[in-house]
Parts: structure tokens; C-alpha cells; sequence
């Protein structure tokens, strides 16, 4: 997936898995596997939460996405017009999350040197390695 989702060698994986992701964010996140379907295929109404993991464009069927969903706590509300409310960050624990991380297979030794130490001086212990998956 590296053509899919970069434009530059020098880029970055992130490895982790679902264990990991619950692990690290709050217990308020949910989540679910997307479903790709056709055009002439419904959708579920959008007042469902299933409707956040529909998606019409078969063509990103390849992706095999997940979704991660943060629940809102019943005391928490949100405003459609309120600039706090446009996006939220969620809290991760990155020593939970990130189990790898795997460098594009043509990243030059320059961009290496420089991932490396931003994680040494972030005293972050993440396994790096070069990609085992090929450049397309």
C-alpha cells in the first residue's frame, strides 16, 4: 500500500493491532470493519452507527478498513456550528499503540537517521526496521 497512501520514499508504517488500539484509547471507542458495497446496494439510515462503516466505493475494497468510533459520553454534548466540535482529538497511549515502525522500502539513510532521532529524543523505545513488504 505504500503507492496508495504516500507520494515520497521517505515515509513511515506504523504496526500495531486491534488488541493494542483498545489497549490504548479510551473505553469509550468503538469499533468495526467497514463494508464496501455497490451503488445499487442500500445504506443503513445515518442515524445509525452502521452507517459509519458503509462505504459505496467498492473500489477501495483492497483497503480492508477498520474504523475506530469514539462514543460520546452521555454527559458530553456537541455543537454542529461550534468550532470545538468541527473534530476532537482522541487520547492514545502511543507505548500501547505502536508496536513497529517500518521504514518505505526505498527511504534514504538521511530520512532514517532523522526518524531515529526523534525517537531517541522523545525516549521513544519503538522498534524500527525496514518495510519486509515490496515498494507497489
Amino acid at each position: 500500500m505504500w503507492k496508495e497512501y504516500t507520494t515520497t520514499a521517505d515515509s513511515v508504517a506504523l504496526v500495531t493491532n486491534l488488541e493494542a488500539i483498545f489497549a490504548a484509547t479510551p473505553d469509550q471507542c468503538r469499533g468495526a470493519e467497514v463494508h464496501y458495497v455497490e451503488e445499487d446496494q442500500p445504506l443503513p439510515e445515518l442515524h445509525s452507527l452502521a452507517a459509519l462503516v458503509h462505504k459505496r466505493r467498492n473500489l477501495y475494497a483492497f483497503e480492508d478498513e477498520f474504523r475506530l468510533i469514539y462514543m460520546l459520553p452521555p454527559e458530553e454534548g456537541i455543537s454542529l456550528d461550534g468550532p470545538a466540535d468541527f473534530f476532537r482529538l482522541v487520547p492514545a497511549d502511543t507505548a500501547k499503540l505502536v508496536h513497529e515502525l517500518r521504514f518505505h522500502p526505498a527511504a534514504s539513510v538521511e530520512f532514517k537517521d532523522r526518524v531515529r532521532a526523534i525517537l531517541a529524543s522523545g525516549h521513544w523505545n519503538i522498534p524500527v526496521h525496514d518495510s519486509d513488504f515490496s515498494a507497489s
